[in-house]
């Protein structure tokens, strides 16, 4: 795998490599040749695995940082990845190993935090401070703001354990709106079963444009998730169409959405608390227009693809500029958009 991106790299000269994702889709190996033949990398942070072998930073269905800044084998004994002991054993290895490699240290040029929240856990995981640069979500379009919402709420995200499904469908017991469950997952069926003779749908996974839609078709979107999260996309979407947003107070969500102007925080797996907030916001269009506003603006501020392009060259550039290149002089990259 390193020979072939090494040929990759030298055929190709690129100015920079921009990793999203290393694993399964390559290794650790392609920091490595990109350092080997003087071509910095930047490494976005879209989970935890450099720090968690199982990558939420959650064990028993509750946040775990028992593993941040120590070894990762100690995950192997409580079978952190997929309930595996010998699968979390590899990736602990992986962990390990490229730790005494220097790769975490000294071949990725740049990080990037999508939240000061997460920036914060792989500082206390042992990665540079000084290379983790914080750089948000973004969409690419603009959705279009709705003035007037529909009714209820929508979840939108993977049906699994990580995500509060089970809570959320236990505080759907004390509100009397309806409730579109959109997404796939392990617990569809079971989300299935409990939602019957209930005013919740689950519709399954839809298209990009059709999340949308069902966001603007609502007044709210909730967000239950009982890990840390590092930036769901469907929160910048809610924003876009100036939807607040009920999330729990839990790692990036609660810098995320701003309890009382973008939206609602409740206390994380906690079912009648998630229950009581999301009445109170039903209950009160003129608050529920107020902070769909603010999420609007927000939205406007600081997600939009412009924005976002400007704060990614100059991460880039830095990241070029500390490291030669193949002519032993800085890159300028951008130009016109």
């Amino acid at each position: 795998m390193g020979e072939r991106l090494r040929t990759a790299i030298r055929q190709h000269r690129p100015h920079l490599v921009s990793v999203q994702n290393f694993w399964f889709a390559v290794s650790p190996a392609v920091f490595g040749a990109a350092w080997s033949e003087g071509v910095p990398a930047v490494l976005t942070l879209r989970n935890y695995r450099l720090i968690c072998p199982g990558a939420l930073l959650m064990r028993a269905n509750r946040p775990c940082e028992h593993c941040v800044g120590r070894s990762p084998w100690l995950a192997v004994a409580r079978r952190c990845y997929r309930g595996s002991a010998l699968q979390t054993a590899l990736v602990a290895r992986m962990v390990s190993s490229n730790r005494r490699r220097g790769t975490w240290g000294r071949m990725i040029s740049a990080y990037i935090a999508l939240t000061e929240f997460s920036r914060s856990r792989f500082i206390a995981g042992g990665i540079p401070a000084e290379r983790i640069h914080v750089k948000p979500n973004f969409l690419m379009e603009d959705p279009g703001v709705v003035a007037q919402p529909g009714d209820g709420a929508v979840f939108v995200g993977r049906l699994s354990p990580e995500k509060g499904l089970e809570g959320l469908l236990d505080a759907w017991n004390a509100v009397p709106a309806p409730l579109s469950v959109v997404g796939e997952g392990p617990l569809r069926q079971w989300a299935m079963a409990r939602s019957a003779g209930r005013p919740i749908r689950v519709l399954g996974q839809l298209r990009a444009a059709d999340v949308v839609a069902s966001i603007k078709a609502v007044r709210l979107l909730v967000m239950p998730s009982i890990w840390y999260e590092c930036f769901p996309r469907v929160l910048l979407e809610a924003y876009a169409c100036g939807r607040p947003v009920v999330a729990s107070r839990l790692g990036s969500m609660a810098e995320i959405v701003k309890d009382g102007e973008t939206g609602l925080l409740f206390e994380p797996g906690n079912p009648a608390d998630l229950a009581a907030k999301v009445r109170w916001l039903l209950d009160r269009p003129e608050e529920q227009l107020r902070m769909g506003r603010n999420a609007r603006a927000e939205f406007e501020a600081r997600y939009t693809a412009e924005r976002n392009y400007d704060q990614l060259m100059s991460i880039y550039q830095k990241a070029i500029a500390e490291s030669e290149s193949s002519h032993g002089r800085a890159v300028v990259l951008g130009g016109p958009r």
